[in-house]
């Protein structure tokens, strides 16, 4: 039987432990007194998560700078030391549309709206009347920002849907893989490594407003694609050309689909 002078109850499990233990043996929470003072959550978030042998410093350093390494230790159950694959994805994509919201839209609409025979024949209908509308506002400064920035909250959920599609392409198309989620494991951890490529490109094109960054965005990906397929898949590089241009098409069509149910979305959210 436990003695309440002798030990301390944990507020998380209530179960009784020797106060000289760092940790409760039962659950795991730190045994330190609960300090809500806003100076000490925030150096214990910067402790916990940036300092240099954080879990977050180390599952990124692993994602950059050793293609597919990540996605094999955390398969072969080396957890621990790492952050989750739908956790990181949270963080990067966090960022990534954070700085995506600075960048300015480049797409244009130019609709001719004179022509009364044109007029009504699209507002002859309530629905008709109501995507003219919407179009009409869409060629207007405050219009084509408000769709740009409903383009880019759509399209962050829209991804919960692209990337269970993509991983199921990869297994499909690249043998060596007994379950499912082991592809979606490598879709998640290379979709993140895609964002911060991405996101660092952005900022680039904040700064000098280069038109060849879009061309270096593609390119971008699909190195690290290739790299990551042919290390993960551990495939000649024949291999993985061929099996990533199927992917590539298989994934394109998907992503057009999306997309352009993310665009009628924003449109009809105006």
């Amino acid at each position: 039987m436990h003695s309440q002078k002798a030990q301390i109850q944990c507020p998380n499990c209530e179960n009784f432990f020797d106060p000289d233990f760092k940790y409760c043996p039962y659950c795991g929470q730190e045994n330190n007194p609960l300090d809500l003072r806003l100076k000490h959550i925030i150096g214990e978030f910067l402790s916990a998560n940036f300092n240099l042998d954080s879990k977050l410093l180390r599952t990124l350093r692993l994602l950059i700078f050793q293609p597919a390494k990540l996605t094999q230790e955390y398969l072969a159950g080396k957890r621990q030391k790492y952050i989750t694959p739908v956790r990181l994805y949270l963080i990067i994509s966090l960022f990534y549309f954070l700085v995506l919201s600075l960048t300015p839209s480049n797409f244009s609409i130019n609709i001719k709206t004179t022509g009364k025979e044109v007029n009504q024949e699209l507002t002859n209908t309530k629905l008709g009347k109501t995507i003219w509308e919407k179009i009409t506002t869409l060629q207007t400064p405050r219009g084509k920002k408000l769709f740009w920035q409903k383009m880019q909250k759509n399209f962050s959920a829209a991804m919960f849907l692209f990337i269970p599609l993509t991983a199921l392409v990869l297994a499909l198309l690249f043998p060596g893989q007994r379950y499912y989620a082991e592809h979606l494991v490598l879709t998640l951890h290379l979709q993140s490594l895609i964002f911060i490529a991405l996101t660092l490109l952005n900022i680039i094109f904040l700064v000098t407003k280069s038109d060849w960054i879009t061309f270096v965005k593609l390119l971008t990906i699909l190195i690290l694609s290739f790299i990551w397929l042919k290390k993960f898949y551990h495939l000649t590089a024949a291999g993985t050309l061929w099996r990533m241009a199927s992917a590539s098409a298989l994934i394109m069509i998907i992503y057009g689909f999306i997309a352009s149910a993310v665009s009628v979305l924003s449109l009809m959210s105006l």
